[in-house]
């Protein structure tokens, strides 16, 4: 198939393309084009490895100035084999369309993989480091100079006939001429082996980062070193050896000694001639400035060097009796090393470079105890060339034994963009790519790199031949989780042996299963055991298991795969992480179901992946709890990606813990798994899922063919398009007849609008298309009258001047009036005291010079700005979502948020007391609004039971039919506190959605003032949708709605405040930044210093006014409402409007609480609402409690 992506000519070797693959050569091409690196993720089993290969093997071809290399990168060996196998069939296909390619391409992999060697083989396979160690000891320098002086050039040629080429070496030689390069990671990211293999790689290459999901742990594993007692044991005697060895060279050929040291004298780079085969290791990324240096005078000489070696090594020894863990930086254990064993920082770093040179000089070949002597020199060397980005970690006890005391030392390396960077500052293009690198955007905050492109593909599907479900819940409802306080349970363990039994008498041929763990694995398998679960599911297929050991876990798969090759069927047990979840392909009929039995997390206690998550917290700004999870669903997207190997195969995708649902955890799976994964299946019992499983497996065993795919996921090369006319009548003739009518119809119309006249503007007077005279202008302007900008009404002059108090200063905690008078401020919501702040004052004033006063339109239409994006960016930041997004006004967030999802026939549950703002959104949504009574969860549990029980007489309309819960955090109205944990576990167990309205709770509740999730100490995660306006404790204007990035993105499409208002004024925005920026910064301080003095007012009123005033709202509340005890009914407000006035002769500023008459949820009897301001003194409501005591009292005498 010969295609034209972007203008260049690409050769596909198959008859078809699918849709997704040329859109990936599309975005491909263009970062090769922008010189820079991108981020790709395409389904499994759509081509990816052709695709690639297409693409840059064209671009080899037609542009060799600007693209000379492909370097293909993969994890493991079926996959570079695979690699391969696609290069010879485009290779072939360029041959046989008559195009001459000038491309050689190589594959190289390990010794191991590659010895022919019968010698070397022998005793040692399956050993890579036997196999390192005896091959080396046949191709070392010193060796082939032996070989070179008794074998001459006729001989040389006999025995290479005789004996063959070898494999490794020749790919080794190839690399320098072949245009493509295929092989493992470590060549590429482990500067041990890149240096000696990738170094003469040029700057115009392409790398490829095939199966890149867990490219950072490959990264960070290449750059660390564990070392055990043992190690050093075995480190202690090469380091024997080699004493001996200096001995015997002394006495034998000292000039070879004395060479080596004027050598080192000089500098580390003199050329050698043996250097780039001889040695197994390299020496680790060091800066070049320092490998130019000469080499420290202490270590110049062989014996000095390995007395300091061994100095080195037993200070190791001393660092391992410990009997706690001891944790420490780079710097602290140089300094404890200068200050035990006076061992200096830079003869360290030159450890590895100097043990390699003394290696070479003394023609010793590789073995297991030179191979511990290297991990000391590396340890050495990495310790003293990083300071930052590593941890030095002694623990006591080995995670397999924690009763046995076997001290462990490990150099880990925390930042994994230390071993790649290289590679992104060196290759102009770099292609990170997988099937299951969702969310995109971690990959270069981890990785420390700046993409050109990010993308993922979605999958074109001819027949939902993939069915992702969650299982939740077992038959008898029991909620089914790996979490550690439940995977011990009883119940759940045999729910999830009900789950596997069921699904093996349904699913046909294979069925794998994975396990967070090998412990896990062998506790539940035990457990099944003991249940006769295992008996039972053996009744219906055989069951293999994967083990620790990889010989054992490859006889397993072999005979897994012959158990489904015959018709018998087979179950897999396997560990997420572990060999069968990489590399292997379950296509087919050998993988037609997979199930993750809980969620993939790593193991959370260990202390290296504790001093890493503080790392990326500290230095990339990446919550603990969000990389967690991130690590946890790209590996169980990776598992259960094994079910889908092409658009022919189908499979069945379960997640079994109730977990999988939450917004964070499904979010994060790959978009193409996301699409197909509906709300309807998101909670599901093992009964539901095995149903579901049924009808899918028989809509799948229809037959389907490559023909039913052609024009709607495939497309077809021209060349073997051939249409004849007799094809298009029948076609014609077999189309359905309201086809024919609707497409007559189309073309009628699209002939019409050909023909049709265009429309003209209709002419003046006489017919003249002429533009209006100067004289007629200046008449129309003459005749123009602009709106007053007063009010000519005379009803409204009065009722101006009826006011005669006008505020001269700022609403702040005091406010001073044209008569001036300063009354303390008990009536507005400046909860925090952030009016009148310099710095919010300055940096509003910034931003009104800067922007100027107001924007020119929506948000959509030339509104955003960069301080609207910043805001949203740091509302998010602080609440710990994905996104949000900002509005102009506070009321109409609330009432804009609600009817952007609720919609006719939704069912909305929500408290009788909500503010106004709430109550026009559930007006506007149009959904069926049913109200429980304030605060009242078992009133609300009873209405949820009633509606479920009607949802199971309807299940039809009861999958159509979504739910809301909608509350306030604090309420407005009434001064409470919602019950949100209550509320929470009611979500949950109804499955209806949370929405939460924060804007009196946002700065008055929580530890930090991030409102009422904070207070009631619930995940935000666990609230679908947070909307708040701003005006009250950031005092400012607008408002807000944070969530995931689904809903957020939402409301930038139907929130109809947001759409069709004017964006907030720059000015006003940048205030709020400020403002939120210092409730950031004060940590709570003054939150907690409000909740003190609402504490205190709400004790004192009860205290001293319970038989005078009756007080409503929570004691922590800033929110008070107050009613006379005497007044009652229609002469309560007369008597509360009297009362604010009499507080103004008094020095205090009070107000009514007004309602406007359409909202249902205020009180039943007017109130005074007091707000309190976090530095009310106790002098100014000693006097508010005075005022209120002696104007009760003397109202009662009258």
């Amino acid at each position: 198939m010969k295609l034209n992506v972007d203008g260049l000519p690409v050769l596909f070797p198959y008859e078809y393309i699918y849709p997704e693959q040329y859109s990936y050569m599309v975005e491909f091409k263009r970062s090769i084009d922008a010189k820079g690196h991108c981020v790709l993720e395409m389904p499994s089993g759509t081509g990816k490895t052709i695709t690639i290969l297409s693409l840059t093997v064209a671009y080899l071809h037609h542009s060799p100035d600007h693209v000379s290399k492909l370097v293909y990168c993969s994890r493991t060996v079926p996959e570079l084999e695979k690699v391969v196998e696609e290069m010879k069939t485009l290779f072939d296909y360029y041959t046989k369309n008559g195009v001459t390619l000038n491309l050689t391409g190589m594959a190289l992999s390990s010794r191991k993989n590659l010895c022919i060697n019968a010698d070397v083989l022998e005793g040692n396979a399956g050993d890579g480091r036997s196999i390192d160690s005896a091959c080396h000891q046949l191709t070392a320098s010193f060796v082939r100079d032996r070989r070179r002086h008794a074998i001459g050039r006729a001989g040389a040629d006999a025995y290479g006939r005789r004996k063959g080429l070898c494999p490794y070496f020749f790919a080794r030689y190839s690399m320098s001429t072949a245009n493509i390069i295929v092989y493992s990671y470590h060549y590429l990211l482990d500067p041990k082996i890149s240096e000696l293999v990738s170094k003469q790689l040029p700057k115009s290459s392409i790398v490829v980062f095939d199966e890149a999901h867990n490219i950072d742990n490959v990264c960070i594993e290449s750059m660390s070193v564990t070392l055990s007692r043992r190690s050093l044991d075995r480190a202690q005697l090469g380091l024997n050896s080699l004493q001996n060895r200096v001995r015997e060279i002394k006495q034998q050929d000292a000039a070879k000694l004395q060479e080596e040291y004027n050598r080192l004298v000089n500098n580390l780079r003199e050329a050698q001639s043996a250097r780039e085969t001889d040695l197994i290791l390299a020496n680790p990324v060091l800066p070049d400035q320092v490998l130019r240096e000469a080499v420290p005078g202490n270590i110049r000489t062989a014996e000095h060097f390995l007395a300091f070696l061994r100095r080195f090594l037993e200070y190791l020894k001393l660092r391992l009796r410990v009997v706690h863990v001891v944790s420490e930086s780079p710097a602290a254990f140089l300094r404890d090393c200068s200050e035990r064993v006076c061992l200096d920082r830079k003869p360290l770093r030159f450890c590895h470079e100097r043990l390699r040179s003394l290696l070479a000089t003394l023609e010793v070949a590789e073995s297991p105890e030179l191979g511990s002597l290297f991990r000391v020199a590396n340890l050495a060397t990495l310790l003293a060339t990083y300071l930052r980005g590593f941890c030095f970690l002694v623990e006591p006890f080995d995670d397999r034994a924690p009763t046995v005391i076997n001290p462990i030392m490990h150099l880990t390396c925390m930042d994994a963009s230390i071993a790649v960077r290289p590679v992104f500052a060196r290759f102009q293009t770099v292609l990170i790519t997988s099937g299951t690198l969702s969310p995109l955007e971690m990959y270069p905050r981890i990785l420390d790199f700046r993409p050109v492109n990010m993308v993922s593909f979605t999958v074109t599907l001819a027949r939902q031949c993939i069915c992702p479900m969650i299982v939740a819940k077992g038959n008898d409802q029991v909620t089914i989780t790996s979490r550690y306080e439940s995977r011990e349970d009883p119940a759940v363990m045999r729910n999830y042996g009900s789950l596997l039994l069921e699904m093996a008498r349904v699913v046909p041929d294979g069925l794998v299963c994975f396990f967070p763990s090998y412990l896990y694995l062998e506790t539940i398998f035990a457990a099944w055991y003991e249940q006769k679960i295992i008996d039972q599911v053996q009744k219906y297929k055989l069951v293999f298991i994967e083990t620790q050991d990889a010989q054992e876990t490859s006889i397993a798969l072999y005979n897994y795969q012959r158990a489904c090759e015959n018709g018998r069927g087979a179950i897999l047990l396997s560990v997420a992480r572990g060999k069968v979840s990489e590399g292997i392909d379950f296509d087919h009929h050998l993988g037609r179901c997979v199930i993750m039995f809980g969620v993939p997390y790593v193991y959370t206690q260990s202390r290296i992946l504790k001093t890493r998550l503080d790392y990326l917290r500290e230095h990339f700004h990446i919550r603990e709890n969000d990389f967690l999870t991130f690590d946890a669903m790209r590996h169980a997207a990776q598992c259960v990606g094994r079910a889908l190997r092409g658009k022919t195969d189908y499979g069945i995708m379960l997640f079994a813990d109730k977990r999988f649902a939450r917004a964070d955890k499904r979010t994060k799976l790959p978009r193409w798994i996301q699409e197909n994964l509906s709300e309807a299946v998101l909670n599901l019992s093992v009964d539901e899922a095995v149903q579901i499983s049924r009808r899918f497996l028989k809509q799948m065993a229809q037959p389907f063919t490559r023909q039913d795919q052609l024009g709607m996921l495939i497309f077809v090369a021209d060349a073997d398009v051939s249409w004849e006319f007799s094809d298009l009548i029948e076609a014609i003739y077999s189309a359905p007849t309201y086809h024919l009518v609707f497409e007559g119809c189309l073309i009628l119309f699209i002939v019409g609008l050909l023909f049709q006249h265009s429309f003209l503007p209709s002419k003046r007077r006489g017919g003249s298309g002429d533009r209006l005279s100067k004289a007629e202008e200046d008449q129309l302007i003459a005749e123009w009258q602009p709106e007053p900008l007063v009010s000519g009404d005379p009803a409204d002059e009065a009722l101006l001047a009826s006011y005669q108090r006008c505020a001269t200063s700022q609403v702040g905690r005091s406010v001073t009036y044209s008569d001036g008078r300063t009354l303390v401020n008990f009536a507005t919501g400046n909860f925090l005291d952030f009016i009148g702040e310099a710095r919010i004052r300055d940096r509003a004033l910034a931003s009104l010079r800067h922007y100027g006063v107001g924007s020119c339109g929506p948000r959509g239409f030339y509104g955003t700005m960069d301080v609207h994006l910043h805001l949203e960016e740091q509302l998010a930041k602080f609440y710990g979502c994905e996104e949000a997004v900002l509005y102009s006004y506070g009321f109409s967030t609330i009432a804009s948020a609600i009817p952007s999802y609720a919609k006719r026939h939704d069912i909305i549950f929500a408290d009788e007391r909500c503010c106004f703002a709430i109550q026009q959104g559930l007006e506007a949504s149009r959904s069926k609004i049913i109200r429980f009574r304030h605060n009242d969860t078992a009133h609300l549990e009873e209405l949820l039971q009633r509606q479920a029980e009607h949802d199971r007489r309807n299940p039809k309309k009861a999958r159509v039919t979504r739910k809301f819960i909608v509350v306030e955090g604090l309420y407005v109205n009434c001064g409470d506190i919602c019950p949100l944990g209550e509320l929470v576990k009611l979500k949950y167990k109804y499955k209806v959605r949370l929405f939460v309205e924060e804007s009196a709770s946002l700065g008055t509740l929580g530890a930090t003032g991030r409102g009422i999730c904070e207070e009631a100490g619930v995940s935000v995660q666990d609230v679908d949708l947070i909307a708040a306006g701003i005006e009250n404790a950031l005092a400012t204007q607008g408002g807000f709605v944070v969530g995931t990035k689904y809903v957020v993105d939402h409301q930038r499409l139907s929130g109809l405040g947001y759409c069709f208002s004017a964006s907030l004024p720059p000015m006003l925005a940048a205030a709020a930044s400020e403002a939120l920026t210092m409730v950031d910064e004060m940590r709570g301080e003054r939150t907690a210093r409000l909740k003190s003095v609402s504490d205190r007012l709400h004790q004192r009123l009860l205290a001293e006014l319970d038989n005078l005033w009756s007080v409503e709202g929570a004691p922590m509340s800033p929110i008070k409402h107050l009613r006379l005890h005497r007044c009652t009914g229609e002469n309560s407000l007369p008597a509360l409007e009297a009362a604010c006035a009499a507080a103004a002769d008094a020095g205090l500023l009070l107000t009514v609480a007004r309602y406007v008459a359409q909202d249902l949820g205020q009180p039943a009897q007017p109130s005074i609402r007091l707000s309190v301001n976090c530095n009310h003194s106790d002098s100014e409501i000693g006097s508010l409690l005075d005022f209120l005591k002696s104007y009760a009292t003397g109202l009662a005498k009258k």
